[in-house]
This record gives structure tokens, sequence and C-alpha cells, in this order.
């Protein structure tokens, strides 16, 4: 019986290939080279199923020998080019596709690798333009449009992403087995694309078409297993279920080790280590500093670890110096940045960021530390394993709903949030022209990130201002084209375009000066203000919340209750257009509240740095005692 020929084998080494049987399939190459080791199409073939093996390198040798027997070959060039794809080598992977594509210019896979190594690159005009080249010969191309729409997203232009993002929404709602193919059958594609639809609409205040994609989002959460960016579900959903049920899924992949087993400390104080990416400028450093400067250092030690890099803020500068040890591990990866917090010894681990950007779920989840505490950062169920303790008050987190959160949490006596204290004399507001306000007319400010808008807020906001003759909205400057959309929405309601004025970036002393010439701080849902909301009443200013079901719509009724301003937490939105319109109309009234809001606020606990503190340190002691005790944790409430 005469012995197969190479190309017999190659056959069979094809055959095995196509039906996902590599092991079988390389034993046959490996036969077939044996016998034409000089038969470039038996090289490459032999290549091409040591990379579908993962055995890249040596797949990239083989492609190599093929291009030495033919340097035409063009699949051995394809697949070289791909396999240092693979292997990370990035400037050499641009080099060969682009050796690819001088040869065949409409090649989409080798288009589209290319692309995505010229968006790793930074070169991000360049990347958008490869994919237009492949929409351009099929505009239904789903990995064409979602990665161009999400560089068009990066790099700040957001119409352009919309319109990508929901011309392939429509098509996976309307095919979804042809358009995203059996490797995102399973909805991922499809709720990836619907998240970034909703939060680029959110961004550019372009409302048409939202509420029905917002409910799309909703169902997809409570009855199809999908997750959402938990953040994004703060700014959807008033239900906390759905909150939960992203954070949930969002960490999933996430496996928590067992506790450390409580034992002998071998310091004499407790050692604190904040974890977070906000130790820069940015909304929350502003409310921790003065915290982290105040702790009692005889009972405690603080350290920091950030997980951004240096900002080159005064702020950054200003924590480092408060805090007793300073660490940047921003470019450690998460076993990295764990060890180095288990190396010092922290006892309790304070994650600030949760679900927000810079966060690094990983870190504590490799318990670095024997506790770990959530606080401040992320209004919401945080959805993390090996959370031991959530910081609340019972106006954001009323006792009851404790089982969301998945751990224990630890209620303080009066607002959650932290303040730096007030300064011994509010600053100089502006004049109003100065500031690029009309001299007259009462200023009802908006100060809101887009995201936070929708169009019943909006609504709400423009019924207020129908009512006040000559009152004006305040808003944040975020750029023209959200300018445009809003002014475009203010009169479709009936309002005078030239009432909405937008503020343009200020730093934080600057914008606080100027908020004192607002008159009413309105807050959004259901998601609302929280550093903003503080802001104001440091500026003196009231403002009007209706709170929600959840955690991020309650805040500003845990700060008013906080400051003994419990009036202007309203029960209905009937009662928040009231009171908005009262501060507008009644001169007498809107002077009495303003004296009120100054009067209170300097007398109550929310600025009071130096008390907050002194409960946070007994939130601390008692978590540790039940840790020292070998006790599970427990939600407890700190007495006032």
């Amino acid at each position: 019986m005469n012995e197969p020929s190479e190309k017999s084998w190659l056959q069979l080494a094809r055959s095995h290939h196509a039906r996902g049987e590599f092991e079988l399939a390389l034993a046959a190459s490996q036969r077939a080279v044996g016998l034409a080791p000089q038969d470039p199409e038996t090289v490459n073939a032999h290549g091409a199923i040591l990379a579908a093996l993962g055995q890249t390198s040596a797949a990239l040798a083989a492609f190599d020998r093929t291009l030495e027997l033919a340097p035409a070959h063009p699949a051995a060039l394809g697949n070289r080019a791909m396999a240092l794809y693979d292997l990370g080598r990035d400037r050499e992977a641009l080099d060969a596709f682009d050796q690819v594509l001088q040869s065949t210019p409409d090649e989409v896979g080798a288009r589209l690798a290319r692309a995505d190594l010229l968006r790793r690159a930074g070169r991000l005009a360049e990347a958008i333009a490869d994919h237009d080249r492949v929409l351009a010969h099929d505009p239904a191309h789903p990995l064409a449009l979602q990665n161009s729409a999400s560089i068009l997203h990066k790099s700040g232009q957001l119409e352009s992403a919309l319109e990508r993002f929901e011309r392939l929404l429509a098509l996976l709602r309307a095919v979804p087995a042809r358009a995203a193919g059996a490797a995102v059958r399973d909805g991922a594609t499809l709720d990836y694309v619907l998240g970034m639809a909703i939060s680029t609409r959110r961004d550019l205040c372009a409302w048409e078409g939202l509420a029905a994609l917002e409910d799309l989002m909703i169902d997809r959460v409570l009855h199809h297993g999908s997750s959402f960016k938990p953040f994004l579900s703060l700014m959807v959903s008033n239900d906390p279920q759905v909150q939960a049920l992203c954070a949930r899924r969002r960490f999933a992949v996430l496996s928590a080790p067992p506790a450390r087993p409580a034992g002998e400390r071998s310091q004499d104080r407790l050692r604190i280590g904040y974890l977070g990416g906000d130790f820069r400028d940015h909304p929350t450093a502003h409310l921790l500093a003065g915290l982290l400067e105040s702790h009692d250092r005889a009972r405690f030690e603080i350290r920091a670890y950030s997980t951004s890099p240096d900002d080159g803020s005064a702020m950054r500068r200003r924590i480092s110096q408060g805090v007793d040890a300073f660490a940047d591990i921003s470019r450690l990866d998460d076993r990295g940045a764990a060890r180095a917090i288990a190396d010092d010894a922290v006892d309790i681990l304070v994650d600030l960021s949760g679900n927000t950007d810079w966060n690094r779920p990983g870190v504590p989840a490799q318990r670095p530390a024997p506790l770990n505490v959530h606080f401040l950062g992320y209004p919401g169920p945080p959805g993390m394993p090996g959370l031991d303790y959530f910081i609340a008050d019972s106006v954001v987190l009323p006792h009851g709903e404790d089982a969301l959160y998945d751990c224990a949490i630890a209620r303080l006596p009066h607002s959650y949030q932290v303040n730096d204290r007030l300064a011994s004399a509010p600053p100089e507001p502006p004049s109003r022209a100065a500031i690029g306000l009309p001299p007259q007319g009462i200023v009802y400010a908006g100060f809101c990130q887009p995201v936070k808008l929708s169009a019943p807020v909006f609504e709400t906001w423009m019924s207020i201002l129908r009512e006040v003759p000559g009152s004006i909205l305040w808003l944040l400057d975020a750029g023209p084209i959200v300018a445009r959309n809003l002014r475009s929405a203010a009169s479709a309601r009936g309002v005078d375009a030239a009432r909405l004025v937008f503020a343009p970036h200020a730093d934080h002393a600057a914008h606080l000066a100027r908020f004192a010439c607002a008159d009413l701080l309105l807050d959004t849902a259901p998601c609302g203000a929280h550093t903003t909301a503080s802001d104001a009443l440091r500026a003196g200013v009231p403002f009007v919340t209706h709170p929600g079901r959840t955690f991020a719509s309650r805040v500003g009724a845990s700060l008013l209750t906080a400051a003994g301003l419990p009036e202007l937490v309203v029960a209905s939105h009937d009662e928040y257009v009231a009171l908005a319109v009262a501060v507008g109309r009644d001169a007498a009234y809107r002077t009495q509240l303003r004296r009120r809001v100054g009067e209170r606020v300097r007398r109550s606990p929310l600025f009071d740095t130096d008390r907050f503190r002194a409960h946070l340190e007994a939130a601390f002691e008692a978590m540790w005692r039940r840790h020292a005790a070998g006790l599970d944790p427990a939600s407890f409430d700190v007495p006032p």
C-alpha cells in the first residue's frame, strides 16, 4: 500500500481544520510538511493550524518560512500580519497590514485589523478612514459600524457616533443573527450598542426617541439578563433593583477570595487605606481633602492609593501632603496593586470609586486588607465582590433596603457626604454682567452635566420659567451642540431660547463665587445633584429636590436634612414646581429663604468636618471590633 502524498495529508489537515478538529489537523499538517517542506501552500496551512491552536509564535515562524519560499504569497502575508497583531507587536503588524493592503486594498479583515492598530496608536482619524472604506462597500458591516462609532465617540464626534450606533442598533434588532454573528448572539453587542446610543443621546441632550431606548434597556435588564454600565443605570432608572442587577452583572467575572481570619494587628493604630482615582482636581477630592487631613493620627494611620496618574493640580498636592503615605498605583496591574496594599499591612481598605472612572474593582476583590469598605464615590448598589461595608445614611439608604447592596451598611448620623469645612466668610460674588447674566430676572441654576438631563426634567424646568416671567435658566456650557439642542427644546416648549444662559468652565473657587448669583438650584431626577448641591449650600443658595426610590435620587434630601432645611425636600412633582415658582414670584419669601439657608448651614453638621470625621472613625472602629472578634460584618448605625 502506497504512503499518502503530501497533497493528501494537506487535504486531510484542511478538512480537520474546517471542522475545528485542530489537534488532528496539526498531526496531518506535520506529515504534509515533512513530505513537502519547500511547498509554500503546505507550510502556510501548517502555520494557520498552529495559529488556531494558539501557538502564535510557531505560526509566525511558519508564515515567515512561507514568504521565504513565495515572497508575494497573499494568504501568508495576511496570516503573518494577524500573527504579529495577536502577539502585540503592533508596529510590525501595522507595517505588515500595509503590505497586505497594497496588493488587496479591499481585504476587509486586514482593513479592520489595521484600523484597530491605528486606534491603539492614537491615530484616530486614520482608523475612522479605514472603517469608512469598509462601510463604503458594505454600509451594514456590523464590526465596522461598531468600532468606528466607538472611535468617533472617543474623539468627541458625538453626533456622528450616535448615527452609527443607532444604525447598528436597528440592524441588530431587525436581524440579530445576521448582523451580530454567532459569537454575540447572546445580546452582548446589542446591549453595548444600546447603552452607547442612550448615553450619547443624553450627552448631546438629543432626546428624540430616548424614552423608548431607555424602556428597552430596562426591559433587557429585568427580563433578559442584560447588563449595562452601572453609572448609566443611575441616570436612566428610578428602580434600585435595575441598578443592583447592572452592578452585580458588571462584576460577575470577579471572584473574591475568603476574608482574612481575625488576628493580632501588627500596629498600634488602625491603618486605613483610601483607594480611588479622584485624588486630583475632581469634585470628590474637594469633598474629601479636609477629612484626610483631619483624621486623628493618635488612633489612625492614613494612606492613599491613587489609581489615576498625577494631574499636576494643587488638589493632588494637598491630598498627597495631607496623608501619612501616598502611593501612585496607576501603572500597576490589579495583582501588583493589591500586593502593594497588602505589604503596607492596611487594616481597612476604603474604595472611593465604585463604578466610576478610574475604578479598580479587581484590587479590593483580591482582599489585600482584612476589611473592604465603600465610601462616597458611588451613589448606588455597588455590585462589587468582597465588599464588607457600604457607608450611607438613613435618608439615602433607608433601613430595610440593605439587601440590594450585598454587604453590611454603616449609617452615619447626618449625611453620608463629607464636606470640607466652611471658610470664615463666603467668597465675594462677581457682578452679573461679569459672568454673562442679564441685569434683571430670577436665576434658576441647572448646574449639571448633560447626562443627568432628560426631556421630562427639562419640561419641568420650562414650566417653571413659563410661570415666572423674565426668569433665566443658568446652565453649564457643554459645547455648541448641547446649547443648540437645549435652545431648540426651550423654543419647542414655548420659552424664548435667549432665557437660557450658559456658564463657561471655571475653576472650583471661581465657580463657587459665581454660584451665589443664583436664586435657586433645581435638582434633577432620577440622579440628582451631589457635589453641586453641597456647593450651592456652601454659596448660600437654596435648592429644591424631589427624592425618588434610589440612593442617587435622595442625596439632595440627605444634604438638606443635615443642613436643617427639610422644608426644601418636597413630596411630589407639583410641590417641586410650586416651591420653585414661589421663590421666583415672592421677593420677601426669596429673601427670607436665602437668609435661612445662610444661618442654618453654618450651624449644621453638614460642613462640620471634625464632627463628620469623628463619626466616620467611630464606624471604622466598630467594623474592626467585629472583625477582631471573629464576627461577620453586620449593619449598624453610628450614634450622633
